[in-house]
């Protein structure tokens, strides 16, 4: 049996190391398949293809204890979680860029005399608006669109 590890070495790890991309992970790998193979061959008679043998059992038996530790981690503690007013803040803030943006554009496009084009810079304002103090102003620039079109 150790002839036959000792054979298999080379290309077992190579192999490991090909799929993980890692020497230290693919020792590890071909390290705990020969440790099965101790327990199992004595009981089941050695393989038909040790190497590959070698090479499925130490695959599956890291990527086990790959997810096993992931799962493991600790996650972080509930007053990190929950604090969510940060990343709400940031994204209202944007938003709030945006309703500005269009709103000017849609004066822009007034002034320009593109009414249809301003109409729609203006609908996206009023969408986007974070008060309705916001969106009232907006609407009174449609209202003025509208008396001016008639």
């Amino acid at each position: 049996m150790r002839a036959t590890l000792t054979a298999t070495r080379p290309q077992a790890v190579g192999a490991l190391l090909r799929y993980f991309r890692d020497l230290d992970t693919a020792e590890e790998a071909y390290q705990d398949a020969c440790l099965r193979a101790l327990d199992a061959w004595p009981r089941n008679g050695p393989p038909r293809d040790p190497a590959a043998w070698l090479i499925f059992v130490g695959r599956n038996s890291t990527l086990d204890r790959v997810r096993r530790d992931s799962k493991l981690n600790a996650l972080p503690d509930g007053a990190a979680l929950s604090d969510l007013n940060d990343a709400e803040s940031a994204v209202a803030d944007r938003l709030d860029g945006y309703f500005h943006f269009h709103g000017a554009r849609g004066a822009f496009l007034l002034q320009a005399g593109q009414p249809a084009e301003a109409r729609h810079a203006f609908g996206r304002a009023i969408a986007l608006a974070r008060t309705p103090a916001q969106a009232a102003h907006i609407r009174a620039h449609l209202d003025r669109i509208a008396t001016d079109a008639s």
